[in-house]
């Protein structure tokens, strides 16, 4: 960042706006700072760091979990409140291989309001039913996952502060399973695949499939969700879920995979998710 001015520190959501006026566009907010290093932005003269805005805890409010944005993946990867929701599903999105001393800066913050399409998190926060509580100017907002992730790196938190995450406590009733498919543990995914669900005396509850890394921004398949809600969890269902994903995934290419390659393996990769969270008691 060649043109870059200042280390702003805000301590209060008034300093974060003072800041974040004063330098307009050219305000770039960071957390663990980890997404610059590999992209920095153009023309970004001020860094705004908001890791002194008391967002980095993991608790429960009422009926759910809430994540501050810059609780970091090391802490999520070792917090028992994450641990219970989908069977760990969240706990295994935390960047899972990369080091330590990267792990122990990022945060789930920056991992989903940059909108990386090849973030681990976002697939499993969709499966997940999680919302998102931004400070915008006009004050508290908060937006549903589904309407979180606009475009390739686009996202409602832009222009805001993306504060904290909140996941219902229910999650911690149902299964689900996080699959990643990378060349590398620490290289960005291919695809990314969270499904959960609730069985109850054999079928599925509930169900909720999102894919990440296939597409310009992470989504949930309904097509694939009514095909298994409330039906027995068998092999022929597995199978025909599965091929429905297939269809209802049009995938991207980038320099790492084809569009076709990427599909021939996403079959695979549902059936592996829905048999981990078929096994999980």
């Amino acid at each position: 960042m060649r043109n870059l001015k200042e280390l702003a520190l805000p301590e209060t959501i008034e300093e974060f706006w003072d800041k974040k006026n004063q330098y307009g566009p050219k305000a770039v907010v960071i957390a663990g700072g980890t997404e610059i290093v590999s992209e920095p932005p153009e023309g970004g003269e001020c860094l705004i760091d908001i890791r002194r805005l008391a967002l980095d805890k993991i608790e429960t409010e009422g009926d759910s979990i809430v994540i501050g944005a810059a609780v970091t993946m090391e802490s999520l990867t070792s917090s028992e409140l994450a641990a219970a929701l989908g069977n760990g599903m969240l706990r295994d999105a935390t960047c899972q291989g990369w080091p330590v001393a990267v792990r122990s800066a990022a945060t789930i913050g920056g991992n989903v309001a940059g909108g990386d399409p090849f973030a681990d998190t976002p697939p499993v926060l969709l499966a997940l039913g999680a919302s998102f509580h931004l400070e915008t100017p006009d004050g508290p907002k908060t937006v549903p996952v589904e309407q979180f992730f606009l475009d390739y790196r686009k996202t409602a938190a832009e222009g805001s502060i993306l504060m904290s995450i909140s996941i219902p406590k229910s999650a911690g009733e149902g299964r689900g399973a996080f699959v990643k498919v990378a060349p590398v543990a620490v290289d960005k995914a291919m695809i990314n695949l969270g499904v959960y669900c609730e069985i109850v005396e054999g079928r599925c509850r509930d169900v909720r499939v999102a894919v990440g890394a296939l597409t310009r921004i992470p989504h949930r398949i309904e097509t694939v969700e009514r095909l298994m809600d409330n039906e027995l969890l068998s092999s022929e269902l597995v199978d025909e879920a599965a091929e429905e994903v297939v269809q209802n995934v049009e995938p991207m290419l980038d320099m790492r995979a084809s569009a076709e390659h990427r599909r021939s393996m996403l079959s695979a990769v549902f059936k592996r998710a829905v048999h981990t969270l078929a096994q999980a008691g």
